[in-house]
């Protein structure tokens, strides 16, 4: 019976290191996001000084081509590249919009 609890022991140890990975990235991809809108906001002011509008759409385009094509090439699916960017721009103008 001890040879069946180990193995379960060590996946329960492997479970729980793994949640402690996820939690980690998760933290990082918070601050990520923390410093991308600090970074927006920042672009957004210098557009309003310079008179220029928020939503650029080309600049939009090839952003997101960029990023789906670098994300498809670690392995992301590019719909939830597109997804995930496109609403992380939506909330950028929100921010930009608010200043």
């Amino acid at each position: 019976m001890a040879e069946r609890e180990q193995p379960r022991d060590e996946l329960t140890t492997r479970l729980g290191q793994g949640r402690n990975e996820v939690d980690r990235q998760s933290a990082i991809i918070i601050q990520a996001f923390a410093d991308r809108f600090r970074a927006t906001d920042e672009i957004g002011q210098i557009k309003r000084a310079l008179g220029l509008p928020l939503h650029q759409p080309k600049r939009f385009k090839e952003m997101l081509e960029e990023i789906v094509s670098y994300g498809t090439g670690l392995g992301l699916d590019p719909a939830f590249l597109e997804t995930l960017f496109s609403e992380t721009h939506k909330e950028s103008l929100r921010r930009q919009e608010g200043l």
